[in-house]
């Protein structure tokens, strides 16, 4: 078996087991994969770069992680950050994820899933 149908089956076998553990069919994660079929809730302010992910009274209520990730995000000045991946995450060599604000926003708000914030929580 090459190197290249090793990861292959690797992959297969991943995805299979993340499609029983979440109740999902082939077809509801291309669905996830595209960023199609995914209602968005709505959201209780639209985003602004700088200001907060969540309602000043729900920071101190944030898990440890996530509090100091919205410290660190309010000090910073781009719109953007990336995200450094290796080849065992996404079976396609090292690189760099550039994730938008705005997404890490949404994921604050636990509202509309982008392939951006999946990839993300994957790392």
């Amino acid at each position: 078996m090459s190197k290249v149908q090793y990861h292959a089956d690797v992959e297969s076998r991943a995805r299979a087991k993340f499609l029983e553990d979440n109740s999902l069919t082939k077809e509801d994660l291309e669905k996830l994969e595209e960023g199609s079929g995914i209602a968005p809730l709505p959201l209780l302010w639209k985003f602004r770069l700088g200001y907060n992910l969540v309602e000043l009274e729900q920071v101190p209520l944030l898990t440890t992680r996530m509090r100091q990730l919205h410290q660190w995000y309010k000090s910073q000045k781009g719109a953007m950050f990336g995200a450094r991946y290796k080849q065992e995450h996404f079976h396609k060599g090292e690189g760099i994820l550039w994730v938008k604000f705005e997404y890490l926003y949404e994921f604050y708000q636990k509202s509309s899933v982008d392939v951006h914030i999946l990839a993300l929580w994957c790392l």
